[in-house]
């Protein structure tokens, strides 16, 4: 599981945006320069991301993620544990959203979790599998839900690698 800090949010978001592609061949000091901003924005990062193991349904953070199929029926796995635990109202805040596109996400209150938010990363669709593009667009969709919403804390399963076959 990852727990990961608001400053996280923007250090991605600050790492991922590149400008326009560069005409000119980069030379060997902004190669060395560039080399160094990311070893450094590393290094901050390690500083905020926590790795556990542990029940997802039993961490006190801001939002949990589920690795959700796209009609965000909450069946087994890792969304079964969330709707058993956090009861059905969860699965009826998901049925009023609605099937959403696979790489997106959506979120809900945490019903009886101590997670006040659940995110659901959407992967796959219902009982088939993911590939790394669908991983990375619900993963990074998710990052972008808990970022307008102030989420400071966010508890990260294994996305994909249950039912979804990844990899």
């Amino acid at each position: 599981m990852k727990r990961l800090t608001r400053n996280f949010l923007n250090d991605v978001v600050s790492m991922t945006s590149s400008g326009p592609p560069q005409k000119a061949a980069p030379t060997r000091e902004s190669i060395v320069a560039r080399k160094e901003r990311i070893e450094s924005n590393m290094s901050s990062l390690a500083e905020k991301i926590k790795i556990q193991q542990g029940d997802l349904t039993e961490m006190d953070v801001d939002a949990i993620v589920n690795a959700a199929n796209n009609d965000l029926v909450l069946g087994a796995g890792v969304a079964g544990a969330i709707r058993r635990k956090g009861g059905e109202e969860i699965q009826r805040e998901c049925n009023e959203i609605g099937s959403i596109p696979v790489g997106y996400a959506a979120i809900t209150s945490g019903g009886k979790l101590k997670a006040r938010f659940v995110i659901h990363a959407a992967s796959m669709q219902l009982g088939g599998k993911t590939d790394a593009d669908s991983l990375r667009h619900s993963v990074a969709h998710s990052l972008r839900i808990a970022n307008e919403r102030g989420l400071k804390t966010i508890a990260f399963p294994a996305v994909g690698t249950g039912i979804a076959g990844f990899p």
